[in-house]
């Protein structure tokens, strides 16, 4: 018999470390888990440090073990359990250049909801702009998901 759709999803994750860290901490799975979600505008667009996988043009630094920009970006979309979130914000360029346009308390649920249907508020450009094709062609297809439970499914 051939293994079920949501399966064979299952069978393609990739879960990350720091995932069953913050489960471990809350006793929640990770879409439940509360932290800060933030929505960067960058004027003019910039190369960024340590993104995620669906960021446009991301690449691995073999020195750092991080992803980070290799095409300028004018938004990034994220969330952070840090107590202060600008320390995060900070990881990704410096803050005289980054323009936090949201910041509120929300989960990885919220902010993959802005990542894929919001539009910036300072240029009402649509974050889903920022992603890579590939994530943007799955979301436009209606992928039964590409991040669940904070995972990374392979194409």
């Amino acid at each position: 018999m051939a293994p079920r759709p949501s399966e064979e999803i299952a069978s393609r994750r990739q879960r990350l470390p720091w995932i069953d860290r913050v489960e471990a901490k809350y006793g929640l799975p990770i879409e439940l888990c509360p932290g800060m979600v933030y929505c960067l505008h960058y004027d003019p667009p910039r190369l960024l440090k340590e993104v995620g996988y669906e960021q446009l043009g991301n690449q691995l630094d073999p020195r750092t073990r991080k992803l980070n920009t290799t095409v300028p970006n004018r938004h990034y979309v994220g969330w952070t359990q840090q107590a202060d979130p600008r320390r995060r914000i900070r990881q990704h360029a410096p803050m005289a250049v980054t323009d936090v346009v949201y910041l509120e308390p929300g989960t990885i649920t919220d902010e993959w909801r802005i990542k894929v249907g919001d539009s910036c508020p300072r240029c009402q450009s649509p974050y889903l702009d920022s992603l890579e094709p590939a994530v943007v062609y799955a979301v436009h297809l209606s992928h039964p998901k590409w991040h669940i439970a904070g995972t990374f499914i392979m194409p």
